[in-house]
């Protein structure tokens, strides 16, 4: 999803709490007259009153993602648009690769991206300024103890995040180091 981003306009989006990247209409017809409804009612009252289809210029502190339901590009939260955008890449540079992803929560409302490959997972967080990936073997009992590790150079320069196409170099490196995880399991990090 590489689109210019100082001009592109979207719908407005969230990264969900059931770990799903939604435009607000979708996550309106998520919420609305269910379960998750009853269980988050302030925010199906925030989204009930809103322009759910307008598009907007991009909000401070997002980027580009695309609704995990009807698919369309929404502003979705910087960290949670990045690993969906790193996901994507994978996909497009391993289309025969014998992985999938998704996105999960690890806690509040931090994302992560985890690939599965043979018995081990292959975690990618971008809370930190970088793309961090880690490789486990479940059941993980000590996420600091990874059992090898890569680190991408910093996603923000001057405390400002990088151009979109120097965040694309970087999602496209992240991307092809998870492959080089899952082809390789016994490679170095």
């Amino acid at each position: 999803m590489s689109v210019s981003t100082e001009t592109a306009k979207a719908r407005h989006g969230a990264w969900a709490p059931w770990a799903q990247v939604l435009c607000v209409e979708c996550e309106y017809a998520s919420l609305k007259g269910g379960s998750r409804g009853e269980s988050y009612p302030r925010r199906l009252k925030a989204v009930a009153t809103m322009a759910r289809t307008v598009e907007v210029e991009k909000p401070e502190g997002n980027l580009l993602g695309s609704c995990s339901e009807c698919r369309c590009a929404c502003w979705v939260r910087d960290d949670v648009a990045l690993l969906q955008q790193v996901g994507f890449k994978s996909s497009d540079l391993d289309w025969e690769g014998p992985f999938g992803w998704a996105l999960q929560q690890t806690g509040g409302m931090c994302a992560a991206l985890v690939f599965t490959a043979d018995d081990r997972e292959i975690v990618v967080t971008a809370m930190d300024g970088s793309f961090y990936i880690g490789e486990y073997t479940p059941p993980v009992e000590e996420w600091n103890n990874p059992n090898r590790s890569w680190e991408s150079e910093s996603l923000y320069r001057d405390d400002e995040m990088k151009a979109q196409g120097d965040l694309d170099a970087l999602i496209e490196q992240c991307a092809r180091k998870v492959i080089e995880f899952v082809r390789n399991k016994d490679a170095p990090g």
